[in-house]
């Protein structure tokens, strides 16, 4: 019966002693150091502070406001430029059952690509091919395309 009652005393005390005794040593504060030490261990005053949150957007990285300002009733339009219609160019016709037309300057395509009628590209689509011409359309616009002839 006794036995009971000293491992919740012991535990008790334990937690009391952990709670009471310091883990580590106290230590001693460091002496007062001079010259460009101290310097930089001064406080600086308040008002410099507010001179360089006054002095430039400190929420940006170039510290300068941004382009365009704020406003709700305008709400998500870009000031930015569109983006430039491409400059198609046609190489040739190649004619037959099925009619194709080769065509330069597709967006995000290098050199020329073989496209037959009804073919999209990047947003453009051939909607007729012609023995003198190819008509394209996409990005609200309509290209007329001839074929160049060069006599070299």
């Amino acid at each position: 019966m006794k036995a009971m009652w000293a491992v919740p005393i012991t535990g008790i005390g334990a937690l009391c002693w952990a709670a009471l005794v310091p883990i580590a040593p106290p230590i001693a504060p460091s002496p007062v150091r001079r010259g460009a030490d101290a310097v930089a261990a001064r406080s600086y005053p308040a008002e410099s502070l507010a001179r360089f949150a006054e002095g430039g957007d400190v929420f940006r990285l170039r510290r300068r406001p941004a382009g365009t300002s704020y406003d709700p009733l305008r709400g998500a339009v870009s000031d930015a430029p569109p983006a430039p219609r491409p400059q198609l160019a046609l190489s040739g016709i190649v004619w037959g059952a099925e009619p194709a037309a080769i065509i330069e300057g597709l967006p995000g395509i290098d050199g020329p690509r073989v496209l037959r009628r009804g073919e999209s590209v990047a947003g453009l689509r051939v909607r007729d091919i012609t023995r003198e011409r190819v008509t394209v359309v996409g990005l609200d616009t309509t290209w007329i395309l001839k074929v160049k002839i060069s006599w070299n």
